[in-house]
């Protein structure tokens, strides 16, 4: 679906604000879910890596209003969910090639 990749590719340039990789690479995007014809409603699932993360908020901010932006979108939520857990086997090969490039 058109939206779908849109929404990814969105997604795919928003930064975690404490490692040099994105939100997809570093696998916080559980689902999103498209509701509605025309103009569509979005809601974004991510995980969170760790409880207290102090870069929540910044990254739910980034991914509401940047999703928002696009064309074909009327309003974008996030929720953090916890199921199933983060684990550092979602970092995907891209987002581990990033972290050693900068010696994490």
């Amino acid at each position: 679906m058109v939206v779908d990749q849109e929404i990814l590719a969105v997604l795919r340039n928003i930064p975690d604000h404490e490692l040099p990789i994105s939100i997809v690479d570093l696998g916080l995007v559980e689902d999103i879910a498209i509701e509605g014809d025309g103009m569509h409603d979005i809601h974004v699932m991510l995980l969170q890596t760790f409880i207290g993360c102090p870069a929540l908020d910044m990254i739910a901010k980034d991914v509401e209003t940047k999703v928002a932006d696009l064309s074909m979108v009327s309003s974008c939520k996030v929720s953090w969910i916890f199921d199933p857990p983060w684990s550092v086997d979602r970092i995907s090969d891209s987002g581990r090639l990033q972290l050693q490039e900068h010696g994490v």
